[in-house]
């Protein structure tokens, strides 16, 4: 809300719990069992079609990959697909800190920075605010 969207709800897959690619855009995928990890990790989302509607759309992926450490789609390590990978180090996940605690991953430079400026409370310098952080 704080960055003026608008939520849009699509439903889920009732055999994984996940995000139903044909919910999210018209179109009719093939569902691939394989895609599941074979450790008791995670359990990602159909990411090929999902990503493929977001491209089309200019619309930006965010992995919720909250207890997802060590799962993959197709070979790639989830938290990696999107443009941001979300990851929770709450001490109920599974993956546990002693408090509140988890990371975002990106590949992308422009990304990267703006996410290492809002976790300062927006300063690069000592007292020096661009924008309002956390």
């Amino acid at each position: 809300m704080r960055a003026g969207a608008t939520p849009v709800f699509a439903d889920i897959d009732p055999k994984s719990y996940n995000l139903d690619p044909e919910s999210v855009a018209p179109g009719n995928y093939v569902k691939d069992p394989s895609r599941h990890s074979r450790r008791p990790l995670g359990l990602p989302a159909e990411m090929n079609p999902i990503v493929d509607v977001a491209e089309r759309y200019g619309v930006t992926v965010i992995e919720d990959a909250a207890q997802a450490i060590g799962a993959a789609y197709h070979g790639q390590n989830v938290g990696t697909i999107g443009s941001m990978g979300c990851f929770s180090f709450f001490p109920s996940k599974n993956l546990g800190g002693s408090g509140d605690g988890g990371i975002v991953t990106t590949n992308d430079a422009n990304y990267a920075d703006r996410l290492r400026l809002l976790r300062v409370h927006g300063s690069r310098q000592k007292y020096q605010y661009e924008i309002s952080g956390h």
